[in-house]
């Protein structure tokens, strides 16, 4: 998926791109697993397969923050796949924002940064914080 012209220097919404790295490494981890523990390899293939359909989808330029959320659910999954215990992740997620429309892949590019260049070169990782609550507007 490449970026139409006119965000070509953003990386957020409907520009958003699944980073090749991320992709060469997801299928490398799942290899690995193939001989050593072929269930959680066939996990890991369909949890692939849902986040690059999710990623590569063209259904419009906004999704909820469930889906969102579900979507960096089964990112991290696969980097935990090849970080193991190195990544943590907090969620604290009030459920009245969930049907929330958000920018799609809003969240998720932030998420891939964090792990790249915040949790991947420390020797004990890290813990990814995720907080979404509703907050009242004032005028």
């Amino acid at each position: 998926m490449s970026p139409r012209p006119c965000c070509s220097k953003r990386r957020c919404g409907p520009c958003a791109q699944i980073s090749p790295h991320f992709i060469y490494n997801s299928l490398n981890a799942i290899a690995s697993f193939i001989n050593t523990d072929p269930a959680r390899a066939r996990e890991l293939v369909i949890e692939f397969a849902d986040f690059t359909r999710y990623s590569f989808r063209r259904r419009g330029e906004f999704t909820t923050l469930a889906e969102e959320l579900e979507a960096i659910d089964r990112y991290l999954l696969l980097e935990k796949a090849r970080f193991g215990e190195r990544i943590k992740v907090s969620l604290q997620i009030a459920p009245e924002v969930l049907p929330t429309q958000i920018p799609f892949l809003a969240l998720q590019p932030l998420v891939e940064n964090a792990v790249r260049h915040g949790l991947e070169a420390r020797p004990d990782g890290g813990v990814i914080s995720i907080t979404a609550t509703e907050t009242e507007c004032t005028r």
